[in-house]
């Protein structure tokens, strides 16, 4: 395959890999996943909300990339000198499943209530997210991308145990809702990644990729004359047939 056809396979492949968690309703109070918070917002929401409509999601958050690269993170070094040390450390004991102690369930929540009380340490927490975003889109650096997952796991530790555990939480999140944030999984913003037609388009090639014929701007350039797919992108789809 050559190198533009790597591009197009891999560009694709991480949009439909983007979808996965947006495809399921997923409520705040359920602690299985961890959401960006509602009054986060930076650099990639304006790309996405200035795009042109011939502009997919993925393509205007590549374009403002470059932009971002002054405020990356781009060593799993200097997260472990920042703000959030503690908060890695934490977090890569949920990541290997290992038992919290009771000092570090108080640390990740005490951290929690000091975000939610001083702006300064909100801004911070909005560069992560930002800084989670760039590494989903640029795939930049793997480590570095394990490492802020890691932070986000711990924060939203703290997350959990600062809602009240009554009993619609433990409806969703069963009897002890703090072992369900500890398996959390990070759902990308979803005004970043959800086109509705894609939404449409993909399910629907996972059950008929031979004869459906999409019409998600994304896919122009890569359909055959009678609008079903072509190969390059049934090489990627077909692995996600039902």
């Amino acid at each position: 395959m050559s190198t533009n056809k790597n591009n197009a396979a891999q560009t694709l492949f991480r949009f439909v890999s983007l979808r996965n968690p947006q495809l399921t309703e997923t409520k705040k109070i359920n602690f299985g996943f961890i959401h960006r918070p509602e009054n986060i917002e930076g650099e990639f929401d304006k790309a996405v909300a200035n795009k042109s409509a011939e502009t997919s999601k993925l393509q205007a958050l590549n374009s403002i990339g470059s932009e971002f690269e002054g405020q990356v993170f781009t060593t799993v070094e200097e997260l472990e000198a920042s703000y959030f040390s503690e908060m890695l450390q934490i977090g890569k004991k949920i990541s290997k499943r290992e038992v919290l102690n009771d000092l570090d369930r108080e640390t990740t929540n005490n951290f929690y209530r000091s975000i939610l009380e001083n702006t300064e340490l909100t801004a911070l927490l909005k560069n992560l997210w930002n800084n989670m975003i760039y590494q989903v889109v640029s795939q930049k650096d793997f480590y570095v991308k394990e490492a802020i997952s890691q932070i986000l796991k711990a924060i939203h530790l703290g997350f959990a145990q600062n809602v009240d555990h009554n009993d619609e939480v433990k409806k969703i999140n069963g009897e002890n809702p703090l072992e369900n944030a500890l398996n959390a999984k990070i759902v990308m913003p979803k005004a970043l990644v959800t086109d509705n037609q894609f939404r449409i388009d993909l399910p629907l090639l996972m059950l008929y990729l031979d004869k459906h014929t999409p019409k998600w701007y994304g896919f122009k350039g890569k359909l055959n004359s009678d609008g079903t797919v072509n190969d390059e992108v049934k090489n990627i789809i077909g692995k996600y047939v039902v």
